[in-house]
């Protein structure tokens, strides 16, 4: 219950907590092709059952709905290899800038295909649990 209040919260917040965006290399041909950029912050919460991760995705050209990027707070299951997303945001602007328009809801499990952005956040939220 608490988690569903502060969650549309934290997705209102993305630009001010995630000062220091990594790029993330998405091989992706379908990515590629969309001219789609994406990035993770690097401060992943460990707090709760998985590691949760926030992602931002620019577009290249502004959506039908005026969205020209997104954000999502995705938790990552590192011993399954299993990603979801439990909440995000569109953005009017680049970097998670602009009008906002949330959703809150959980996507099942998934096991990321290879090369795809799910599998390169997995990747990366999974490596930095295991360093130091």
């Amino acid at each position: 219950m608490i988690r569903s209040l502060i969650l549309p919260l934290l997705l209102l917040s993305t630009p001010a907590f995630a000062g220091d965006w990594v790029m993330l290399p998405v091989p992706d041909p379908a990515s590629t092709a969309a001219g789609e950029t994406f990035f993770v912050d690097p401060d992943i919460s460990t707090r709760g059952n998985w590691p949760m991760i926030h992602t931002l995705r620019n577009y290249r050209e502004a959506t039908a709905r005026g969205h020209a990027s997104d954000s999502m707070v995705c938790e990552v299951d590192c011993t399954r290899q299993l990603i979801r997303a439990v909440g995000g945001a569109f953005y009017s602007g680049l970097m998670g800038k602009g009008a906002v328009e949330s959703w809150n809801r959980h996507t099942p499990w998934v096991r990321p295909a290879t090369d795809t952005a799910l599998e390169k956040v997995l990747q990366y939220a999974c490596t930095q649990q295991k360093s130091p």
